[in-house]
């Protein structure tokens, strides 16, 4: 297979049926492996993106199969392609920038250590994350595996876990369904205008900047996108959800961003399969260290001062800063930094208008947490300039009693 230079806007989806209607698995490239499919029939689907977004085309691509069995199903067929994931790629993305802020206009912003290349990254001072009493068994543990071009993301979570006896700007196209608790908050023509988290399988937790463009109508009210990973395509694996209730932050302050957080509430629960899992949030005073390597994600602006966002979801990542850095970077906008806000980014990559309301998501004690919250940073998405998220562990309070009363 040689399909996509640059990412996966195109592929192959294999179904195990004639009719689709089996959850497909994805492939952009040929990764020389053979993969079983377990029905009599199957069908083969190219999936291309437009000359906009799909950017350089490869060769294209050919199958080779072997089928056993003509009354009865024996032994399934087979073929040469295999289930694995994406290369990584250097497509641009990016994550959010509030619309109405003015963070600094310099390119000064101070940052913290970047990664080192080739997959190996220089883990940060040990962060503090005891385990608590919070249940993390069924969440933050996606069945598809992110892979994130130089950052080794195990070995920095075991690096600073507790040990027990980030098309974002320059980023890169996720694999299919690997952040499967990102969601698209859209409006009825599908018209995608923030990110989201799925911590509970009715609710979503986003940014209180984003609840303002929340429509909530009697005959009709935007809607959740969820499991999905090109917002062209009507995939399987999309479940679309109307909203039917937000709850804003009573704190929240604009413009100054702090308390950026709100709960959207759907209509009935997502189905959780492979596609559609929980985010573990994290734990009520946990302490990431800066420097740490955590992953935006999102499907916002992808180039810096740009305004049209992506179709494909991309990925980041980006080092933490210290609150001691982040308030003094964000002095030069006159904006007084506060304990729910944590920086990260200012190294070449970082979020932008489209993303907010999206995860920040750090790999710690062996799964994945929703640290942060896209909030705000540079006007023109300057990747040079870290951005600011709103902080989960500070705003646990709030998103744990407004599911407890209104579930």
């Amino acid at each position: 297979m040689d399909l996509d230079v640059n990412g996966c806007d195109d592929y192959i989806v294999l179904y195990n049926d004639d009719n689709m209607a089996a959850m497909g698995q994805v492939f952009c490239n040929d990764p020389g492996q053979v993969v079983t499919m377990p029905a009599s029939e199957m069908t083969i689907s190219f999936m291309t993106g437009s000359d906009i977004f799909a950017g350089p085309r490869g060769a294209g691509f050919s199958l080779k199969y072997t089928a056993k069995g003509n009354v009865v199903p024996t032994n399934p067929p087979t073929t040469t392609v295999s289930n694995t994931v994406p290369p990584s790629t250097t497509i641009i993305g990016s994550s959010t920038t509030a619309q109405n802020t003015a963070p600094p206009t310099t390119s000064t912003a101070a940052t913290a250590p970047p990664t080192t290349t080739a997959g190996q990254t220089n883990n940060p001072p040990s962060g503090s994350f005891p385990p608590g009493s919070q249940d993390d068994s069924n969440c933050g543990n996606p069945v598809v595996k992110p892979q994130i071009t130089g950052l080794d993301y195990e070995a920095q979570g075991a690096a600073v876990s507790y040990q027990q006896p980030i098309r974002v700007v320059n980023g890169e196209t996720a694999v299919p369904h690997s952040w499967p608790w990102q969601v698209s908050l859209q409006g009825s023509y599908g018209l995608a205008y923030c990110g989201g988290t799925l911590v509970q399988a009715q609710w979503v937790v986003t940014a209180a900047h984003c609840s303002d463009l929340i429509f909530i109508g009697t005959y009709g009210s935007d809607q959740v996108a969820l499991g999905m990973h090109n917002k062209n395509l009507n995939e399987p694996s999309l479940q679309k959800i109307d909203i039917v209730a937000k709850f804003v932050h009573p704190s929240y302050d604009n413009p100054d961003r702090s308390h950026d957080v709100a709960m959207v509430k759907m209509k009935e629960p997502a189905v959780l399969n492979d596609y559609v899992s929980l985010a573990c949030e994290a734990h009520e005073g946990w302490s990431f260290p800066p420097g740490m390597q955590c992953v935006v994600t999102g499907w916002g602006v992808t180039a810096e001062g740009g305004n049209q966002g992506t179709n494909i979801l991309q990925q980041a990542p980006l080092p933490l800063l210290s609150d001691q850095e982040c308030f003094d970077l964000y002095q030069q906008a006159n904006l007084d930094t506060t304990s729910d806000m944590q920086c990260a980014g200012g190294d070449g990559m970082g979020a932008c208008n489209g993303d907010s309301g999206g995860p920040l998501n750090c790999y710690v004690n062996n799964r994945w947490y929703h640290m942060g919250i896209v909030s705000f940073g540079e006007a023109s998405c300057d990747t040079t300039i870290a951005g600011v998220f709103a902080r989960v562990a500070e705003l646990r309070e709030f998103i744990d009693s407004t599911i407890e009363m209104f579930s």
